[in-house]
């Protein structure tokens, strides 16, 4: 990467623009809501789906030598990219919160499995809108195999020298494909927000009385809110966004495709950000398990309420990767768009496996989190605080401090972990209570139901389940097969 022209320096971003793309039956959005594993009727809910082209002009930022100020690298280059739109169809129904979440494109087909596939009822049920947007190399060489007429456009073109690029391989051996730049993601998420705000005709959101942005997701967020957050601003010189929920993680400061990740000691992973921030993780994130090892116990944010610094860090006892998504509801795209995107059998990992009983923790939790961050930046009501899960021991030797059970203890609490029916690990296996533990443990089914339902509604009382969550846990309990 050539080092910096200059530093970047707060700016006001102008819209992006729109292209709305029609859907037939010929040609339709890949990862479309009615073409997942387990397709979801936007109707039954009162919304209906889009799909746009949007396109700008981004710069590709570097490090400056001491790596400490982000420059302009190469200014000005066009990019397309696409939008995935899920609304009330009715304007008058709409919440007036939109949800931004940069896809996942690691199978090569995008896929929202941390904002959507996590809270996608809540989120209809609430009226809000969500908008899934393109980002990655990988999605892109799916959309263009899957229909290429409709997403020839789609640019993310490398503008550095091809001399000048650095040879990255993925862990098969293969080289990777240098002509994509995910740094020009950055100003693309600024300006999709600004035309969002602007709800210009044309736009998704026009007609529709936009009044708070929050950005969701995986991994880029926290390089967003550390790195430019501050200085991609609208015209009123105030955050594009309105808050940040951040669903497990990598370190930061990956600002294009050849410079890596802050470490994960590094301490600007833990910078303070003027809007609300809330950075959720896993059990399985914290240490070094695989395929996340990444430690994220050594950057654990302090909880912030101040105008420089509004955070909350949290850890949910008793989740490991294996349950960071859901198995009930799995909103991958279903097996047959991931062939016509080019995947070949053997390298599509959907659907997985179903679970009689599923610890369904993320899924509530999450819900809870994108119900507190809008409560945040509406009403100025911070999202409460949770302890930490409890930890022995430095890196790499870091162990969980274990109930009598065999659950972690501390951390945000669920019936999982509470009212436990089984042992989870951290690598993702699951040990269940024999029916003659939980007898010994609680008597009767009658009374572990009773144990759940007071857990339950405490946990409702302290704002870590919405009510609808609550009668949901109640009713897994009731179901509960484990006593027969």
């Amino acid at each position: 990467m050539l080092k910096g022209l200059y530093p970047l320096q707060k700016k006001s971003m102008p819209p992006c623009s729109f292209e709305k793309l029609p859907i037939t039956e010929e040609h339709r959005p890949l990862y479309s809501a009615y073409h997942q594993i387990d397709p979801i009727n936007l109707e039954d809910y009162g919304y209906v789906e889009e799909e746009y082209l949007i396109r700008g002009k981004s710069n590709v930022y570097t490090w400056s030598e001491d790596g400490q100020t982000a420059m302009v690298a190469y200014p000005d280059n066009d990019y397309c990219t696409r939008i995935i739109v899920r609304k009330p169809a009715d304007p008058a129904k709409f919440s007036g919160h939109i949800f931004v979440e940069p896809m996942n494109g690691t199978e090569y087909v995008d896929m929202a499995g941390a904002g959507w596939g996590l809270t996608f009822e809540y989120m209809m049920d609430s009226g809000d809108m969500w908008i899934g947007f393109s980002c990655s190399d990988g999605g892109f060489l799916g959309m263009k195999a899957f229909d290429y007429d409709r997403y020839k456009d789609l640019n993310f073109d490398n503008p550095v020298p091809k001399e000048l690029r650095i040879d990255h391989y993925l862990p098969d051996g293969r080289l990777t494909d240098d002509s994509f730049e995910k740094g020009l993601m950055y100003d693309a998420l600024a300006e999709l927000g600004i035309g969002l705000r602007k709800a210009a005709p044309g736009s998704p959101t026009y007609g529709y009385n936009v009044r708070y942005l929050l950005m969701t997701g995986l991994e880029y967020q926290i390089t967003y809110a550390y790195v430019f957050n501050r200085f991609l601003r609208d015209a009123e010189g105030k955050s594009i966004y309105d808050g940040i929920l951040q669903y497990q993680m990598t370190p930061g400061g990956s600002l294009n495709r050849d410079e890596d990740f802050w470490s994960n000691e590094d301490p600007r992973n833990m910078l303070p950000v003027d809007i609300p921030f809330i950075k959720l993780k896993t059990a399985g994130d914290l240490r070094g398990v695989f395929p996340h090892p990444f430690w994220a116990c050594t950057w654990r944010s302090p909880d912030m309420d101040l105008p420089e610094g509004q955070m909350r860090w949290y850890e949910v006892a008793g989740v490991a990767l294996r349950f960071a998504y859901r198995h009930d509801v799995q909103v991958a795209a279903c097996y047959d768009d991931y062939i016509r995107a080019g995947r070949k059998p053997e390298q599509i990992s959907w659907p997985r496996e179903r679970f009689d009983f599923e610890n369904l923790a993320m899924k509530h939790i999450m819900v809870s989190c994108s119900h507190n961050l809008k409560e945040w930046v509406e009403k100025g009501i911070p999202a409460p605080r949770a302890q930490n899960i409890e930890c022995v021991g430095e890196k790499p030797n870091t162990q969980f401090v274990m109930d009598e059970y065999g659950n972690q203890k501390g951390g945000i609490r669920t019936p999982y972990v509470d009212v436990p029916v089984e042992t989870y690990i951290d690598d993702g296996t699951v040990i269940p209570f024999s029916k003659e533990k939980l007898l010994e443990i609680y008597g009767s089914k009658e009374n572990y139901v009773r144990l759940v339902e007071e857990d339950v509604r405490k946990l409702e009382a302290e704002r870590w389940l919405i009510h609808k969550s609550a009668e949901e846990l109640i009713q897994q309990a009731k179901d509960f097969k484990g006593f027969d």
